[in-house]
């Protein structure tokens, strides 16, 4: 009879199996609480503890009376309608204030009558001056406005691609006529005037009325082609305001009304429909002046006018 001999067992298998046996205890054993969760549920329970006294608290504030809070939001929107008109007031201050730039980018590129682009005053044609005080140089004159004085020019300075307080034409009275050469014909669509000088608004143009004067033969005979409804044209202006002096034909361009209370330092006007429709250029055009807003004198401080030249 033979006996199986009792083998040694092998270390690493004695090592397996006593490793088993600690995860097996270590699964089995309970796990100790630590200390951070000890402390979170002692926090736990001091904040239940305390969130009915907190309940209590805001459930003790008195409520505010609708009237009141009625009152509250009426006052928050006059304050935001109060900012919004601020503001707005801010805007319109620098939108039409006269600077220098903002003429020159907005009125002044494409202003056809401008000594930038070759236009002239033709003298002969244009009324005279305000009676001129002795200074350094013959064309300047003094005047007072605002409590300050300052020098206006002659009609040249109606021309000039800058708008500031005293560069203006004064003329005694409210009636003149201003002729600007072009530095040649063209087609007219729009017609501007300006005014800055908010100290002596009074002296600001109201009624004008623009004419173009006809030449070249393409020109006359359509003016003879049309000459009834120029006429017609002619006639219902020339029954409120006197047309200009001049020994040429004239064919009327536009009929402005330049108001103070518009609150635009350079208010635009579009030329007659019917003219425009016409098709004529015009190398002379004359700014008729009828009346102003209560002055002893007349400020005029900028005229445009607007449109192509034609290709000669």
């Amino acid at each position: 009879m033979r006996f199986k001999s009792s083998s040694p067992v092998h270390p690493r298998k004695q090592n397996s199996s006593s490793r088993f046996q600690t995860e097996e205890d270590t699964l089995i054993a309970p796990v100790q609480p630590s200390e951070a969760s000890v402390d979170r549920q002692s926090d736990n329970s001091s904040s239940e503890d305390s969130e009915p006294l907190l309940r209590t608290t805001r459930m003790a504030r008195p409520s505010v009376p609708r009237s009141r809070q009625r009152t509250d939001a009426l006052r928050g929107i006059a304050r935001i309608l109060m900012g919004f008109v601020v503001l707005c007031t801010m805007f319109l201050a620098v939108y039409n204030r006269p600077s220098a730039l903002w003429c020159r980018s907005r009125c002044f590129s494409n202003n056809l009558a401008s000594t930038t682009q070759g236009a002239i005053v033709l003298s002969p044609l244009t009324s005279p001056t305000a009676v001129p005080v002795v200074t350094g140089r013959a064309s300047q004159l003094e005047m007072w406005q605002g409590g300050e004085r300052i020098e206006c020019q002659g009609p040249h300075m109606v021309l000039h691609p800058q708008l500031k307080l005293g560069g203006c034409w004064t003329f005694n009275g409210a009636e003149a006529q201003l002729a600007i050469l072009l530095s040649k014909p063209a087609f007219i669509t729009n017609i501007s005037i300006a005014h800055i000088s908010r100290s002596a608004i009074s002296s600001a143009p109201r009624d004008v009325t623009v004419w173009g004067v006809v030449d070249g033969l393409e020109n006359t005979q359509r003016f003879a082609r049309s000459s009834a409804s120029i006429k017609k044209i002619r006639s219902e202006i020339s029954s409120k305001l006197s047309p200009p002096t001049v020994p040429y034909p004239l064919i009327p361009l536009a009929s402005l009304h330049y108001d103070i209370r518009y609150g635009t330092v350079i208010q635009s006007f579009q030329v007659i429909p019917e003219i425009a429709a016409l098709g004529m250029d015009f190398g002379i055009i004359i700014f008729r002046i009828h009346s102003n807003w209560g002055s002893d004198h007349t400020d005029l401080y900028h005229v445009g006018v607007y449109g192509t030249f034609i290709q000669i």
